[in-house]
């Protein structure tokens, strides 16, 4: 879908545009994005996408449109058959010592993980752990890379993302990496981990 204010190209389950920020909103009857406040096709007060999903929610559309993928996006509670764990890579690389962390853990839905991989890319869209955050409105398209240091450190690094990226609730400055570490708490767009 085009994002009505900047006219750039997003995917279309978007809340917000990944490239100038604005949360989208949609006229009800017409099921596409729109700029103002009401539909110039119908007239209809537009609404968040949010507020569009619960009521594609509740009422499913009769015709399918872009904006029907919407009602895939909710805030389930998490079950055992949400699993999402990432298997790293086999290698034969370097060992990484037992004090390093190995992993992160949703706060919210423990039994989603993302297990440290070197140079993975975190993204709803694009990366290695779609997963976990493809259903995550507020991670960007391309959010933050995980990287494995020389020194054999755990890096996490946010990629100029929308919604940003924090470590114990201190924001991280785009395209500089910061050690990950055991016991820390990480949030991706507004998702916590506990890195372990």
């Amino acid at each position: 879908m085009i994002c009505p204010k900047c006219k750039a190209d997003i995917p279309d389950d978007s809340w917000f545009c990944d490239q100038c920020g604005s949360e989208l909103k949609f006229c009800p009857n017409c099921l596409v994005p729109a700029k103002g406040k009401r539909c110039t096709r119908c007239g209809a007060v537009l609404v968040s996408a949010s507020a569009l999903n619960k009521n594609v929610s509740s009422n499913p559309p009769v015709s399918p449109g872009p904006v029907s993928q919407q009602a895939s996006i909710t805030d389930s509670p998490c079950t055992k058959s949400d699993s999402a764990t990432m298997r790293p890579e086999t290698s034969s690389g370097p060992h990484i010592p037992d004090t390093e962390p190995t992993r992160l853990v949703m706060m919210d839905c423990p039994s989603k993980i993302v297990l440290l991989k070197d140079k993975a890319i975190i993204g709803r869209t694009k990366g290695d752990y779609l997963n976990v955050f493809s259903n995550q409105p507020y991670v960007s398209g391309t959010h933050a890379q995980i990287i494995l240091h020389s020194s054999l450190k755990w890096l996490i690094e946010d990629l100029g993302s929308t919604n940003g990226t924090k470590i114990e609730n201190t924001p991280l400055i785009p395209h500089k990496s910061y050690q990950l570490k055991k016991g820390q708490t990480v949030e991706i767009g507004f998702v916590k981990f506990r890195v372990e």
